[in-house]
Formats: structure tokens, C-alpha cells, sequence
């Protein structure tokens, strides 16, 4: 049973009972509120891992409260939901900092799976931190170089070496372009006027000797820094000091300084020195390459951006059309049944148009969840011949309409395979509306299967405008079309192929295209016949 703690916001008595009892079932530990300074209160005396609230309510709103709960309990997760969705206040809320919305009204388990998602990003989250506690130099690792700008990267250096070693006072110094001269580039407990007048000569003074050495030095009361430093160190009340070069294949950068300052200050430990030399190599690194790194990381940066809001338009965009666009599709085909041939002539294309909209909203569903690894193969044993009836009784009108011809060439001892029959059937969907859509009226389909001792082997074969050799590979890539955007007469995202080839592959299969233009194409895909349901664990 889970143990998470959830606290409910909503000035409907009936909405946090319903809420309050879907969740409990769920095994959760649940409070309900009716206002937002109850849940602030709620919070400052107990401790909760979400909140789940409503967007407009009288007083304080949601988006409000959660801000002011989060100056109590950063770490909280938030989770809104409303009645009064649109999708630029699903975005605003998301932008605002909540982690993730749902839409009244709501199905059990649609609120079920956003709570147990928000959730395990939040357990991640402290698992993360749990992994940093026990490998910080691994992970202090990690973080000088996801750093793409330099003077934020130095600044970070000194600002970790004095968290790690509890320094008082800590600089860094690299090397000036002259190879001669020692500057301090990012500092901490100094001056701006020492930081920005400080200069020495390699050979001089204390950094200036360790970096001509190439060696680190330990000064403090155990190690006496002789007469030359001694009045240095009286000078600026410092206790105990750590310099270490920084170096990379032998070649200088500069060095970190690092000082505690006052009598009572204990001095640096063995394991001080120790992490403050991993540090130092870590960091001449991340120096040495922070020019490189930041234009990687600020490309990445920006498709992590583009990718992220993408997702949340999806998101977005599948709540708002789903639950319209079923009625939409349910009542057109109400109408269908019940009107004359005069009448459904102009019902038609509006289920047709529904169809190919609920497809585009599908392709993209099935996208986001493809990327991030969220669909997974459900096997069970599938008879091909079954799969094929089933996606021809779904788009067999569309082909009646142009007078193309199916064939449905698979004999009857074809044995059954074990494969996601769901998914299945969407890569041969996606294949045969596309076999249809390109074929002219009047034209051919045909759809074969071949069972050999490894796999089984699908072919859909039309006479369509065909495809010319050097657009093989592109076809499968996503949002590719061979037709200009501008000007192409078929319609589509340019999706159905990307996803075919991911369904397939998780299949253990491969797909491949033979075609020559204005003669035709045909689709290959395989499916693996060694595919076994995984035993279930409890």
C-alpha cells in the first residue's frame, strides 16, 4: 500500500469526497480542505507529498496556494485540476510550477495514473538526491560539466569547494594569456577591489610557487609555512590554507586557494585535502573544455525546451479533443445509421473527417509515449488473419469509396503468433490507410503474410504514386513527407511511418520499403516468433 500522504483543495464538498475516496482505495493516505488558507495551515502543522487542487476557487486561488505552500515546503508536489480547462491555462498552470493537471470530469483511473505519476517523478527526485549524498564526486562531477558558461562554471568551483570543505574563503586563479601571470576569476569572503587588483607572477607568493610546482600545499598550524608566508597569513587571519594547481595533461590552467580564517577554526582534514585534489582535477576539466561544452549544451539545451512544450501540447491537446471529438463521432455515426441515402451523403464526410482527426490526435499520443518509453508490449497469442478483418472493417469504407481492390492474400495454416495485438493492429493501420491514400481510384491493395522459423514476414502492396529510392530511409523519420508541405494533396502529419517502424521494433522486428515511382510500393514488416509473455511477478 502506498504511504504517500495527499492533501485535496477544492471549495466543492462532493469533489474532495469523490477525490478523497477514489485515492484512498488507492491505498493513500488523504486530507481534504474547502479553501486555500486551510491547506496553507494544513501544511505548516503536517507534512504531505501532494497537494491536489482545484484552479478557481473563491478567495485564494489554486495556483496561488501552491506558490504559498511551496515557500513552507519546497519539495512538495502539486497537481491541479479544473473544470474550466482550456489549454492556455493547462500551460500557465504547468509554466506556474505545478507538476501535472487534470481535467474535470474525470475518469477513476485517468486521476489515478496523474497522482501515481506525479508522484514517482517526486520519489525520483529524492532518490536523486539520496545518490548525490553517497557519490558527491560523482555527481559534483556531473555538474561542472553540464555548466556551459565559464564565469558561472568558476563561480560554481569555488562555491563547492567551500561546501565541501567548510572554507571560509576560497579563490580561483587562472593563468593569463601571457603564461606568466596568475588573475582571480571567481572568488568568495574576498573584496571586489583585491579580486579585481590581484596579479602574481608564477615563482611569486604562495599560488605562485604551488603553480610553478605543480604541487599542492597544506599550510597551518601542523605544517608551519615558514617565515615568508607566516606574516601573509597573520595578516589575513588565516588558520589553515589549501593550494592546489590545476592542471590537465600536465598543462597548467590555474589554481584554487581555499582558507579558514580565525584561531578557532579547526584546520583542513586529510579528507579535505583529499576531495579538494579530486575537485581541483574535476575542475580544470570542466575549464578546459567549457568553451566547447557551452555551445553543445545550449543546442541541447534548446531541443530539451522545444521537446519539453511539445509534450505539454500534447498533453494538452489530447485532454481538450478526446472526450469532443467521441461525441462528435458517436452522434455522426448515430446519424448515419438513422438517415436516408440523400441525408448520408453529407454525414459521410463528416465521420470520415472525425476519423482522420481522432488518427492525427492517436499518431501523436502514440509519438509522445514512443519517446518516452512508456509503452510497453502487452503479448498474447494473435491470429494475423483476425488482425487484417479488423483493420479492413475500420478503413474498408475508404477504399470502397476510390474503388480500389483489397486482396488478402494469407493462407489458412498461417499459425499464430505471440505479439501486442493493440499495437499490431496499429502498424497495419497505418499501412493500409497509407497503401489507400496513395493509390489512385480504381486501383489495387494487396495485403500477404509468410510464417517462416524466425519471424513472420507482412507485406502491403498497392499501386500508388510510389516512392523514388532516395527517400527509403527519410519516409521513416518523423514528420517526414515526400511531399512539400505547401503544396502536397495528401493529408497527414508524417508520423504513421516513424511509428511504424517503433511498434515494429519493439516487436523485434525490422520494416523495409521496395518501390518505384508511378508504379507502386511495397511495405515489408517482421515480426519475431520468439517473443514470450514475461512471468508475473507479485
Amino acid at each position: 500500500m502506498a504511504e504517500e500522504r495527499i492533501l485535496i483543495v477544492d471549495d466543492d464538498p462532493d469533489v474532495v469526497e469523490f477525490c478523497a475516496r477514489i485515492l484512498r482505495l488507492a491505498g493513500y493516505q488523504v486530507k481534504g480542505t474547502m479553501s486555500g488558507l486551510e491547506a496553507i495551515e494544513a501544511v505548516r502543522r503536517e507534512r504531505f507529498e501532494l497537494v491536489l487542487t482545484d484552479i478557481k476557487m473563491p478567495g485564494m486561488d489554486g495556483l496561488e496556494m501552491v506558490r504559498a505552500i511551496r515557500q513552507i515546503d519546497p519539495s512538495i508536489v502539486a497537481v491541479t485540476m479544473t473544470g474550466h480547462g482550456t489549454m492556455e491555462m493547462a500551460v500557465q498552470a504547468l509554466r506556474m510550477g505545478t507538476d501535472d493537471f487534470v481535467i474535470k470530469p474525470f475518469a477513476l483511473d485517468e486521476l489515478k495514473e496523474v497522482i501515481a505519476s506525479a508522484l514517482a517523478k517526486e520519489r525520483l527526485q529524492r532518490e536523486n538526491v539520496r545518490l548525490r549524498a553517497l557519490i558527491p564526486l560523482y555527481e559534483l562531477s556531473k555538474a561542472f560539466m553540464s555548466m556551459t558558461n565559464l564565469q558561472e562554471l568558476l563561480q560554481e568551483i569555488v562555491q563547492v569547494s567551500c561546501q565541501e570543505t567548510g572554507a571560509d574563503r576560497a579563490s580561483l586563479m587562472l593563468l593569463s594569456e601571457d603564461d606568466e601571470t596568475l588573475t582571480i576569476q571567481a572568488a568568495i569572503g574576498l573584496s571586489e577591489e583585491v579580486i579585481k587588483t590581484t596579479a602574481t607572477k608564477l615563482g611569486e607568493g604562495i599560488a605562485g610557487r604551488v603553480a610553478l610546482q605543480g604541487e599542492p600545499l597544506v599550510l597551518d598550524s601542523r605544517s608551519p609555512p615558514g617565515e615568508e608566508f607566516e606574516k601573509l597569513m597573520k595578516l589575513d587571519q588565516i588558520s589553515s590554507a589549501i593550494c592546489i594547481p590545476l592542471t590537465v595533461r600536465n598543462e597548467l590552467i590555474g589554481v584554487l586557494n581555499l582558507s579558514k580564517l580565525g584561531d578557532e577554526s579547526p584546520p583542513f582534514t586529510t579528507g579535505s585535502v583529499q576531495l579538494t585534489s579530486v575537485l581541483a582535477g574535476q575542475a580544470a576539466i570542466a575549464i578546459k573544455n567549457a568553451y566547447l561544452f557551452e555551445e553543445i549544451q545550449q543546442a541541447y539545451s534548446d531541443l530539451k525546451r522545444l521537446d519539453k512544450l511539445k509534450s505539454e501540447f500534447i498533453n494538452v491537446a489530447s485532454h481538450e479533443l478526446r472526450t469532443p471529438l467521441a461525441i462528435l463521432l458517436g452522434y455522426a455515426s448515430l446519424l448515419e445509421e438513422q438517415t436516408t441515402d440523400t441525408t448520408r451523403k453529407y454525414v459521410l464526410p463528416i465521420i470520415q473527417n472525425a476519423l482522420r482527426l481522432r488518427k492525427l490526435l492517436t499518431d501523436m499520443l502514440n509519438l509522445r509515449y514512443l519517446e518516452a518509453g512508456e509503452m510497453d508490449l502487452e503479448l498474447e497469442p494473435v491470429q494475423f488473419s483476425e488482425v487484417v478483418d479488423a483493420v479492413l472493417e475500420d478503413l474498408g469504407f475508404l477504399a470502397d469509396e476510390k474503388g480500389e481492390v483489397v486482396m488478402i492474400e494469407i493462407g489458412q495454416d498461417l499459425p499464430s503468433i505471440w505479439a501486442d495485438k493493440g499495437k499490431l493492429h496499429l502498424i497495419l493501420s497505418n499501412l493500409i490507410s497509407n497503401a489507400i491514400k496513395f493509390t489512385p481510384e480504381g486501383g489495387e491493395i494487396a495485403i500477404t503474410a509468410l510464417a517462416e522459423d524466425d519471424e513472420l514476414t507482412v507485406a502491403v502492396r498497392d499501386t500508388g504514386v510510389g516512392i523514388a529510392s532516395e527517400e527509403y530511409d527519410r519516409i521513416f523519420d518523423r514528420f517526414y513527407q515526400v511531399e512539400d508541405s505547401l503544396t502536397r494533396r495528401h493529408l497527414g502529419l508524417g508520423l504513421g511511418l516513424s511509428i511504424v517502424k517503433e511498434l515494429v521494433e519493439l516487436h523485434q522486428g525490422r520494416v523495409w520499403v521496395e518501390s518505384q515511382t508511378e508504379e507502386g510500393s511495397t511495405f515489408y514488416f517482421t515480426i519475431s516468433r520468439h517473443l514470450v509473455p514475461q512471468p508475473q511477478t507479485d
